[in-house]
């Protein structure tokens, strides 16, 4: 769990707010980099960026078992990805924001 210099909590569930907050950004970066760079469809960045997300969700989380003084929760795992819905949900609304603007 993350924590401050003196070592306690700043408030109760930061590490959530931890993990939605790196998944989303990344995520979101993600994305706006494959699309960017045309290396797939619109389609298929969105897989790609699930099944990665999933993927890092994963290990770092099994990750976290076999260190010291650390722990898996799954809480954490269905965190991370709600932080990759809310990156792909994101980047829909500023695609579809982007189609109204007047060229």
């Amino acid at each position: 769990m993350p924590v401050d210099a003196g070592g306690t909590k700043l408030f109760e569930h930061q590490d959530k707010v931890a993990h939605l907050g790196l998944f989303s950004v990344g995520s979101f970066l993600a994305y706006r980099f494959l699309n960017y760079e045309c290396l797939f469809s619109r389609r298929r960045t969105v897989l790609v960026i699930t099944i990665f997300g999933i993927i890092l969700a994963g290990l770092t989380e099994y990750l976290q078992r076999i260190i010291p003084r650390r722990s898996a929760d799954i809480a954490d795992f269905l965190v991370d990805l709600v932080g990759i819905a809310v990156a792909i949900f994101f980047q829909k609304l500023v695609e579809k924001s982007n189609h109204s603007l007047p060229n």
